[in-house]
């Protein structure tokens, strides 16, 4: 088993803070906040139900940290600001670093957890290992990954990440493995898009699913890059029924429909196989 650490660049945090701070982000988000685990994943929705941004929490003393990507910083800060009107808090963008560090297991990195404050378990899965932000990260004796290990690990355990995966306003959270990813309570109460998400949830009705699968053969021109967001169409039956969300090298994510996932799936002249879902790796 190799252990490693990386960094995100593609990602910014920003803290929420003052007396109003619990209350403020328990109103909008789709994740319990009075939790008290150290990192969770929430997500802020449109009141149609999809997602309009998504992040992890870590929870300090004295604020909440959103780890967000970096493209829709500036304008979740903006929204959340819309949404603060006469609340006691101070949002604010930070100048700290990321730190991940992660194995090439499915097990979780117990000895590493509680060595260095600050570093909490990944809340979407277990095996994408411990991460925190730092204003001067702290001195590890581990093997540096690039961003691109750290990208094929996280879609070999076929989680979404980032706005380029997840455009905001166009996809629906369940569709992409929010709940297996621990983004939502249902029994919390109320946040907006709620009433859609949970009549969803309620019904069981799913239309299409997030999967990893395998590409045999040409991949497509269009799709070749590490990493590469495309809206290349899958066929069953040479009729659509999905979208491929990214690739990195012949292991991509795709949201196929569920009702065509008995069909030979073709993305051009490329083949899919081996599909397995979040809930596979949980």
């Amino acid at each position: 088993m190799g252990i490693y650490q990386t960094t995100a660049a593609d990602r910014t945090a920003i803290a929420i803070s003052g007396t109003d701070r619990v209350d403020f982000l328990q109103n909008l988000i789709t994740q319990n906040i009075e939790r008290q685990e150290p990192c969770i994943m929430a997500a802020l929705l449109t009141p149609q139900g999809k997602l309009a941004y998504d992040f992890l929490i870590f929870r300090r003393p004295d604020c909440f940290v959103l780890d967000c990507d970096s493209r829709i910083a500036e304008a979740l800060i903006k929204r959340l600001q819309m949404y603060k009107l006469r609340a006691a808090v101070e949002i604010t963008p930070l100048t700290e670093t990321p730190l991940i560090i992660w194995s090439d297991d499915a097990e979780p990195l117990p000895s590493h957890e509680g060595k260095h404050e600050g570093l909490h378990p990944d809340a979407r899965h277990k095996a994408l290992g411990l991460r925190g932000w730092f204003a001067t990260p702290p001195s590890l004796s581990l093997q540096i990954a690039s961003p691109d290990m750290w990208t094929a690990h996280r879609i070999g355990l076929g989680i979404p990440q980032g706005a380029e995966e997840m455009p905001n306003g166009a996809i629906f959270p369940l569709e992409f493995g929010f709940e297996q990813m621990n983004a939502i309570d249902f029994n919390k109460g109320c946040f907006i898009g709620q009433e859609v998400s949970s009549r969803v949830h309620r019904k069981g009705q799913l239309r299409k699913s997030l999967w990893v699968a395998e590409f045999e053969g040409a991949i497509p021109a269009q799709i070749k890059g590490v990493p590469t967001p495309i809206t290349t169409d899958i066929t069953g039956d040479s009729r659509q029924c999905g979208q491929i969300i990214t690739i990195h090298k012949n292991c991509g994510l795709v949201l196929v429909r569920n009702d065509s996932l008995d069909k030979p799936l073709k993305a051009g002249q490329s083949t899919l196989h081996n599909l397995s879902g979040l809930f596979d790796f949980l």
